[in-house]
This record gives C-alpha cells, structure tokens and sequence, in this order.
C-alpha cells in the first residue's frame, strides 16, 4: 500500500513538470534619439545586445524591435556612425525583458553638454564648450592626420569710456582619423577655424555655437589652386559658414 502510495504521489507530481513547456518569450521594443547634433530620432543605428550575435537597425522614426527573447536580464549597446564621428562611445543599458510581454527602451546620445563634459571634463559648463573638428582633404575626402587646427576669436573689455578687444586662441593637431578637439571655446561669439598642414594645404571655417556646449564641425584643407568659398552653409543645428582659401 505504500507502495502504491507513493507511486502514486510521484506521478501527481510529476506531470505538470511534464507538462510544463519552454517559458513564453518576449519582444523588446524601443526608439534610438539623437540628442548631440540634430535633437531628433535617429535613423540606421545599430542596436546590439550585448554577448549575442542578435542585432536590428533603428528605422526612419527611430523605432527598433527584438522579438523571440527568453526572458531575463540583458544589455543594449547602438553604433551609429554619429557616435564616432564625435569621438564618443557609450555605456550599456540593461533592460529586463519578461515572458509573454513588450518591453520598452529608450536609447540616446548624449546631449551637448554632456559631451562637453564627458570630452572636455577640465572645462567649466556655463560659458564654455567643446567644438570637435573633422579635417578631411578636399580632393578625396580622406582624413588627414597631424594637421595644425585652431579657433581664434575676439574678446572685449569694456571700461570707462573705452572698449579693448582681446584675441584669443585655442589650438590642436588632428589624430590619425582626422579629428581634433577643440576645448574651452566660447558659445556666444563666432569663432574662426583655421587648418594648416606641413604640405601647405589650408581651411578656414566659421561657426557659432550659438549658446551650445558641443559642435561638430567638417573643415576641408586643400592647396591653395583648389580652394573657393562656399557661404550660407548650416550643419547639425548650428550656424555655419565656410571659407577656405
């Protein structure tokens, strides 16, 4: 009898184990915004789950979606093009996905000011801010490396009865992949970019920063046969004219 018993108990509690099936899996859903250059969703960035080959790509609106995921903990890193160009890379995001339901994420750059400060920590944020330059050779468009990139610009002491300005300067070579930062600049008054390299070749932009902590700027050098000028040219929310001679 306790035999039977316990066979019994055993098969009670045995089949709903049985019966029990692979946990519901769910959908991950979310928007990749960009808040550095252009304050609007961003389109064709990667989005990866981290230690996983599972990958989608954000849409016009920036809408992106992982379905079939077990349920769990899992971590989300996005590569756009945007990010590197800035000379910016970002920490993971973990976001718990549950059985059977949607799961919403949002992902974004950072906004200028925290640029500013994760670029040019030694800066004050209130009346300072960082401008990021791209030298590229204006024949081929490839980066061009150790050139002499600076920003020059005016600033004026008013006393009694006079108004002295002041130039000032801030200066950098570009690296390998053509970039070079450019702290400590002012964000109320144009600023005057100047490129130069060891060949000759030279650029000149102007931008204003127009009260924001952080820019990105395209400066193309070229020798002096090549150069003309273009005016009236706006980037990534900000004003802009270039110049190049």
């Amino acid at each position: 009898m306790r035999l039977i018993l316990s066979g019994g108990l055993a098969l009670a509690l045995a089949a709903p184990v049985l019966a029990q099936g692979p946990a519901p899996s769910g959908v991950l859903r979310g928007v990749v915004y960009d808040s550095l250059l252009t304050s609007a969703p961003l389109e064709g960035a990667e989005v990866w789950i981290e230690s996983t080959n599972r990958m989608t790509k954000s849409d016009g609106v920036g809408r992106f979606a992982l379905s079939a995921l077990a349920p769990g903990h899992y971590l989300l890193t996005f590569y756009h093009p945007i990010l590197d160009s800035a000379g910016i890379s970002l920490p993971a995001v973990g976001v718990d996905v549950v059985a059977g339901e949607s799961t919403s994420v949002a992902l974004a750059t950072p906004s200028p000011a925290q640029a500013h400060h994760l670029l040019c920590p030694r800066d004050p944020l209130r009346r300072t801010g960082g401008v990021l330059v791209v030298v590229h050779n204006a024949a081929d468009g490839m980066p061009i490396r150790a050139a002499a990139i600076s920003a020059h610009w005016t600033t004026y002491d008013i006393g009694e009865g006079s108004v002295r300005g002041a130039p000032r300067t801030v200066e950098a070579n570009s690296d390998a992949s053509g970039h070079v930062l450019l702290c400590n600049v002012p964000t109320d008054v144009a600023l005057v970019i100047r490129g130069r390299t060891e060949q000759g070749s030279a650029g000149i932009l102007m931008i204003d920063l127009a009260s924001r902590a952080f820019a990105r700027a395209d400066l193309e050098l070229a020798p002096a046969r090549l150069t003309g000028i273009v005016r009236g040219v706006v980037r990534n929310g900000y004003r802009c004219i270039r110049t190049s001679r």
